[in-house]
């Protein structure tokens, strides 16, 4: 996210590069995702943010890493940017279907959506081609409780979201934690 405009609402923020991504080192699994952002988690704690004061916001196969978290710990809320419900069905839209098997439980975000007890703001693009809306709604329909939401912005895509005409992204980022 737009970190600065962030600071601006009046947040703290921590951004940080998966291992094998931007500046950090090593190498990218799934795994290792979840282990960069659970540390992320335990330092935001460890500086004595408490779990009312810690938002999540993952994007694409970030959304991966915040769901993993949000279903293990309390968190004040969820922002999920085009979120994939799986690796199996991200295996179907890359076009290997007749493979999606060897993705099995890779990124299952379906899995672990129902163990989630943090409110939920889902932002998805219509014509998305990376990640198709349909996988947001997946997700949500997943959601066990019934404090989220899913808001599709009709004329954008996978990249474009943020600068999004018919909506207005960073306020109904803003509304979502303010409520």
């Amino acid at each position: 996210p737009n970190a600065l405009l962030l600071r601006e609402m009046g947040f703290n923020v921590l951004l940080i590069d998966y291992r094998g991504y931007g500046k950090s080192e090593g190498s990218p699994s799934e795994q290792g995702l979840y282990l960069d952002a659970h540390a992320a988690y335990l330092t935001m704690h460890n500086k004595g943010f408490g779990p009312s004061n810690i938002y999540l916001y993952g994007r694409s196969i970030g959304s991966t890493a915040a769901v993993e978290l949000a279903s293990r710990n309390k968190v004040a809320g969820v922002v999920l940017i085009a979120p994939l419900s799986s690796g199996r069905d991200m295996a179907k839209q890359m076009g290997f279907g007749w493979l999606d098997w060897l993705a099995k439980d890779v990124f299952d975000n379906l899995a672990k959506a129902k163990d989630i007890q943090s409110p939920i703001l889902i932002l998805h693009g219509q014509y998305d081609q990376v990640v198709p809306p349909a996988q947001g709604q997946l997700l949500f329909d997943a959601i066990a409780h019934e404090n989220k939401e899913f808001i599709i912005a009709s004329d954008s895509g996978h990249n474009d979201i943020s600068d999004s005409k018919e909506i207005d992204f960073w306020s109904l980022i803003k509304a979502f934690y303010d409520s």
